[in-house]
């Protein structure tokens, strides 16, 4: 009796455990998730069903930031997500919050969201529908990166800023709407302003058609807006633009064809970094300096043509452009950097090389020359488009009046004179020096000069000048600058030697005719020893009259940092 109590209670026990069976499976595989996921003192939650696929958040104010690690709380179950609930009264979505929502595809944000952190929806790669709010201001960084399935987006009105890399990836996104109304963005990656900075459009990784003509009036082409547009094979640029940002068009290596308008333009790093497809640039007049690395890897380039005026050649501006076996390098430019042409990288070894048989086209003396020489390229000198019957080859300013007229420092006294021999006024060496340096503009003064109005001609230079503590009045009272009075080898180099800040030296004063009672004493040792001036016979002769010629030849030898033969 007491053995079948036993099997009895046993079976009850069985029978028992086997009911329960189910409910101890539901348990271990709950159907709904949740927690809190609010930023520091607002009240947000989530909750995520795994068997509807819908995350539902709830509550108002900011969502917390999350990093690649730690994840948000909801990340191991992203692949089931299908759908987000957003309530009325969130403001911010955080970063990283919904990284590699794969399975999302449809987004409708509440009225109240005014900002979307960064990397928010990167690789959500089903994502195809995305519905902003009016009261949307800001689109963080890399906030839809990779969603490949995204196919249009309409950007409101408020929005003030789109973040760099905000829609790069998105290899299906044929369209971008703009309300017309918008106000200023930032200017970021993939924005083009027009003048006005009224509206936005960009070119995304996925447009199938090969020419783009960039939008009359639009002054700014954003950090990487173009890149990795391979099937894209020409471009026309509007007149007006004035800056193509960083990396804007790298690795477009259909590209065969750029077309610019001539105006004042700055180009930054890697603008055209690996554009294989192109074979001839030419940069147009108003470009002043090429950025470092700006058509590296451009492998197809043959030909290149530099504007006059261009002044700085950036770091391996040229690198691994195999093709390109020679260059003319305008007598403007006065910087050159390393490995900016006549360099590669071999893609086995890694180790670097010269382009054989590689070759400089420049002015004698000029930093083309210099840089020709430095790295034992070939360098064939060039009298250039010289117009001055005044002005010849073997003259010692040749190079000097070369760059300073190419370069928009000087012109000369008529269209076939330069007039070398002439000596310069006191106003005449202010507007030289300000135009080297790019005629800049000076902020307002309370120092003025009875005999230099607003209405001189070099009221500008001298005012610049007096600003940046370069020159000032020649009575003691400070209230006469002398325009007309013969400017002195001593004033010129002084000028120069205040223009730098008046640094230190480290020679021996080497003039005779020099001691320390002349005002002049440190400019014409510093000139002497960094080869603006070197004296005649150990003598300074500081009355000597400044010549337009020994004036052009200070200020190459100024800003190209060349120095004279010893």
């Amino acid at each position: 009796m007491k053995k079948l109590n036993r099997l009895a209670v046993l079976a009850l026990c069985l029978a028992l455990i086997c009911s329960l069976l189910p409910q101890v499976s539901l348990i271990a595989h709950a159907a709904t998730y949740s927690g809190t996921c609010g930023a520091e003192g607002d009240n947000l939650t989530w909750t995520l069903d795994t068997e509807t696929g819908l995350l539902t958040i709830e509550g108002s104010g900011e969502m917390a930031d999350y990093g690649r690690l730690p994840f948000a709380p909801w990340y191991d179950e992203g692949a089931i997500i299908t759908a987000i609930s957003f309530p009325e009264g969130l403001t911010y979505i955080g970063e990283f919050a919904f990284h590699e929502c794969s399975a999302l595809t449809e987004l409708t944000f509440p009225e109240s969201l005014t900002e979307i952190g960064y990397g928010a929806f990167d690789y959500c790669t089903g994502l195809h529908t995305v519905v902003f709010p009016e009261a949307l201001k800001k689109i963080g960084d890399y906030a839809f990166f990779e969603c490949a399935a995204l196919t249009a987006v309409t950007i409101p009105a408020g929005v003030k800023s789109i973040g760099r890399g905000a829609f790069v990836g998105c290899t299906s996104l044929t369209q971008i709407n703009v309300a017309p109304e918008n106000a200023k963005y930032s200017s970021r990656d993939g924005v083009l302003f027009n003048a006005a900075e009224t509206y936005l459009i960009q070119y995304p990784v996925g447009r199938t058609d090969t020419a783009y003509a960039v939008p009359e009036g639009v002054k700014s082409i954003g950090e990487e807006a173009f890149e990795c547009c391979s099937s894209l094979s020409s471009v026309s640029f509007p007149e007006g633009l004035r800056w193509i940002g960083m990396a804007a068009f790298c690795d477009c290596t259909g590209l065969t064809e750029l077309s610019f308008r001539e105006g004042p333009l700055n180009i930054g790093w890697f603008a055209f970094y690996g554009c294989s497809g192109l074979t001839s640039v030419t940069l147009p007049n108003g470009v002043s300096e090429i950025g470092d690395w700006t058509f590296e890897h451009c492998t197809a380039l043959t030909e290149v043509t530099l504007p006059d005026g261009l002044r700085r050649i950036g770091l391996g501006a040229f690198k691994n452009c195999d093709a390109l076996r020679s260059v003319t390098i305008p007598a403007s430019v006065n910087t050159i950097f390393n490995e900016a042409f006549g360099y590669y990288a071999d893609e086995e070894t890694g180790e670097f090389g010269k382009v054989e048989n590689f070759t400089i086209y420049g002015v004698k003396g000029s930093v083309a020359q210099n840089y020709a020489e430095e790295n034992d390229f070939t360098f064939v000198p060039q009298t250039g488009n010289n117009p001055f019957e005044d002005v010849h080859e073997d003259d010692l300013f040749f190079t000097p009046v070369m760059w300073a007229v190419s370069g928009s420092v000087s012109r000369g006294v008529d269209d076939t004179h330069f007039a070398p021999e002439r000596t310069v006024m006191r106003s005449d060496a202010m507007v030289f020096l300000w135009a080297a340096n790019g005629r800049p503009e000076f902020t307002a003064t309370d120092k003025t000069f009875k005999d230099v109005k607003e209405t001189h001609w070099a009221y500008k230079a001298v005012m610049w000048a007096v600003e940046n503590g370069i020159t000032g009045g020649t009575n003691t009272a400070g209230t006469e600058f002398s325009p007309s009075r013969t400017c002195s080898r001593s004033e010129i180099l002084q000028f120069l030697y205040a223009a730098m800040g008046k640094p230190g030296y480290s020679i021996e004063n080497p003039y005779s005719d020099v001691n320390d009672r002349h005002w002049y004493k440190d400019g014409a040792i510093w000139a002497f020893e960094n080869g603006l001036e070197k004296g005649e016979s150990g003598e300074f002769h500081a009355k000597t009259p400044c010549t337009r010629g020994y004036v052009v030849t200070y200020l190459y030898r100024y800003f190209t940092g060349l120095k004279l033969a010893e």
